[in-house]
């Protein structure tokens, strides 16, 4: 009886200990920076936008037109006819002064609005990357936990079916222990179906296989908790308001764009008409792009600009109430699993270990029933799963701040 109650407490005393030498949460995000497609199809993005900046600025293309003019047209008086000429003409039109700089500036507008775009995937990606490796984490020392107690369950059954059939047990110690053992049987089928669903999203979220085999994870990435003031700070900053803020300076280079667009672009030009053995002729001549009819089309353009941009102020208004408002819910859901996390490695579990040991002394000597003893043990196996989902839950939470603010507060690097 002694080892049996040897074996019991340092089986369910043990902290689970499982590989060395396994990837952490940075070789993992260094494969999402390396690898995934979302960020390259950003960056060339972000590549095309800014080949567009030249273009924009730039002179619309010049005309060039040849004609022939003839006397008559019984023959070709080229020549003969002072009237009669081949024309080489050349024209070129410029914008309203200003037109091509706000263009330039809508282009360039564009760039940023695409670097924002992709700080905002790579964040995503990051939160993604972080989330699915803590739940194949929270898998893997879970179903750990679980196959100890499914050990010391075992030999508990053991014991309990030789008192039984000694006539010193109960049958209902016998029946309690083999429902425990058939629930932890479930939990760990269940186990290895979040596993596979967590690793099938993580290798996803890195931009590999999702079937690519991850091995048992062992790193446990370390956390460090905002104030809450300098996080609520940091909402007006946001990769998604800072995309919102510089589509809205787009909005706004358009809006002076389209007013500037009611002002007559200037044309000039040059001909030379060659007449054969008369003398050449060169013209010149200067022109205007009349805006006759701005009040259908160019101050209809500035209206519906000077509406996009109010609607792209109130999108940024609300980007960031709503960043603030997820920011909060995250802040009280990171304290609340950081506060649930300390009572039960400071607290409950050194409290449910004390108990087992006595409880395991009592048992040895026939002072404590067998159930009571039963119960001990699936109390600190309930506080050591709540210890992996509450870890989960604080990363998750850490996770969707870093994703909103900027800040980094998941890494990795510490061993079990």
């Amino acid at each position: 009886m002694s080892r049996l109650i040897a074996a019991l407490v340092a089986a369910l005393l043990a902290v689970p200990c499982l590989a060395q030498d396994t990837p952490d949460l940075p070789s993992f995000l260094r494969l999402l920076e390396e690898a995934h497609p979302r960020l390259r199809a950003s960056e060339s993005r972000i590549e095309a936008s800014q080949e567009r900046i030249a273009p924009m600025q730039a002179l619309p293309d010049p005309t060039m037109r040849l004609s022939y003019t003839n006397e008559g047209v019984q023959e070709i008086t080229f020549g003969d006819s002072m009237d009669a000429n081949l024309t080489l003409t050349y024209e070129q039109e410029v914008p309203y002064r200003g037109k091509r700089r706000l263009s330039g500036e809508v282009a360039a507008g564009e760039v940023d609005v695409a670097r924002s775009e992709l700080e905002l995937d790579r964040r995503s990606l990051r939160e993604q990357v972080i989330l699915a490796y803590l739940d194949v984490l929270r898998a893997d020392r879970t179903r750990q936990i679980v196959e100890a107690s499914r050990e010391v369950l075992s030999t508990l059954l053991a014991s309990a079916r030789a008192r039984y059939e000694a006539g010193e047990g109960v049958l209902e110690d016998l029946l309690k222990t083999q429902t425990e053992i058939t629930r932890i049987e479930l939990e760990v089928a269940d186990l290895a179906q979040e596993r596979a669903d967590a690793a099938s999203r993580l290798n996803t979220a890195v931009g590999r296989a999702p079937e690519t085999p991850i091995p048992i994870l062992s790193a446990l990435p370390e956390f460090a908790v905002p104030d809450a003031r300098e996080t609520m700070a940091a909402a007006s900053s946001s990769p998604a308001v800072e995309r919102m803020r510089r589509m809205e300076a787009v909005s706004a280079a358009r809006l002076e764009s389209a007013r500037l667009a009611s002002k007559p672009d200037w044309m000039w030009g040059v001909s030379w008409a060659e007449r054969g053995s008369l003398d050449p002729m060169v013209m010149g001549m200067v022109g205007a792009r009349l805006p006759l009819w701005r009040k259908k089309k160019q101050l209809q353009e500035a209206a519906a600009a000077e509406s996009d941009l109010a609607a792209a102020r109130a999108a940024r208004e609300a980007e960031n109430l709503s960043v603030s408002g997820e920011l909060a819910q995250m802040l009280a859901r990171a304290e609340r699993a950081g506060r649930r996390l300390r009572i039960l490695e400071q607290a409950l579990i050194p409290q449910a270990r004390s108990t087992l040991e006595a409880g395991s002394a009592s048992y040895a000597n026939g002072r404590t029933v067998f159930i009571a003893l039963l119960d001990d043990a699936l109390d600190l196996l309930e506080f050591e799963r709540d210890v992996e989902r509450q870890r989960a839950d604080l990363g998750g939470a850490l996770a969707g701040i870093e994703a909103r603010t900027g800040l980094i507060l998941v890494d990795a690097g510490r061993q079990p």
